[in-house]
């Protein structure tokens, strides 16, 4: 793949999913679409490139899922999860007594270990669940990731790194090689491609809303336009949970950090409020 060949493909995966590709990246990309290549008959990723057409086109949905990174695991940052199970969602079910309902988003959800760990969570509180509703919406970029989050297969390495060996034993079973989860927490949550800089008002307002290690593959202006949306689609009352590495700091106070673990956030007016009741 030439400079200037890499260039029109990161001008590509800019325009159409927001992410930046840099320039060291030039070596990766190329192992990665050397399968497409392949798949779609081509003789060179140039010509590939050369190709890439409309948003809907087949051959341009499987270059993004083949450069969308898919980096995830169970559980993955503990602290954040316990957070969810202690401090957001007991005192959700408690504001939402009248409605009876709950409306979680793991925005980018790659294969499903996130949306999946949060349906685990949810379960612990099933006791206390009878005639609610608790919506898991989980959406992704990669048409791949999503078929495969569906799915609920998972090898033996990634059912060993952050779950906890209880989960396995009570959700999965083994099935082969992997250990598939069982059918009745997968139809708990509910699995959508999106790309987050397109339009996703549609899916309405949520409570809590997961959009973990994404951010950072964003420009500033992505970064403000996807923020600004996704805080349009918040609770008053909600958190909007990002990942330890990524911080709101310079995109103004509408959202404030709500806990001490590093990627949790709420509207200003919630957690000023929550600081005056002590």
């Amino acid at each position: 793949m030439s400079p200037d060949e890499f260039h029109q493909l990161a001008r590509f995966l800019k325009r159409r999913a927001g992410i930046m590709l840099g320039d060291g990246k030039r070596a990766l990309a190329a192992s990665k679409l050397n399968p497409v290549v392949a798949r779609f008959g081509f003789k060179t990723i140039g010509d590939l490139i050369h190709e890439l057409g409309s948003p809907g086109d087949a051959l341009a949905r499987d270059v993004i899922d083949a450069l969308t990174t898919n980096e995830t695991f169970f559980f993955r940052d503990k602290a954040v999860f316990d957070y969810f199970r202690c401090q957001i969602f007991p005192p959700l079910l408690h504001a939402r007594l009248a409605q009876r309902r709950v409306r979680i988003w793991c925005a980018a959800a790659s294969t499903g270990q996130e949306p999946y760990s949060v349906a685990m969570i949810v379960d612990e509180f099933r006791p206390l669940l009878k005639g609610w509703t608790i919506e898991i919406v989980a959406t992704d970029i990669a048409a791949n990731a999503i078929a495969r989050a569906r799915n609920g297969m998972y090898g033996a390495g990634e059912v060993e790194r952050g779950l906890p060996r209880e989960m396995l034993i009570k959700h999965f079973r083994r099935d082969g090689e992997g250990w598939r989860l069982d059918p009745s927490l997968r139809r708990r949550v509910t699995f959508a491609r999106r790309n987050l800089i397109e339009p996703f008002h549609d899916l309405g307002i949520f409570d809590v809303i997961f959009c973990r290690n994404l951010l950072i593959f964003f420009d500033t202006a992505t970064k403000q336009n996807v923020l600004g949306r996704l805080q349009a689609s918040l609770a008053d009352d909600g958190h909007l949970i990002l990942g330890s590495a990524e911080t709101l700091m310079g995109f103004g106070a509408a959202l404030e950090p709500a806990s001490i673990a590093r990627g949790i956030y709420a509207k200003a007016r919630y957690v000023q409020r929550r600081l005056a009741a002590g």
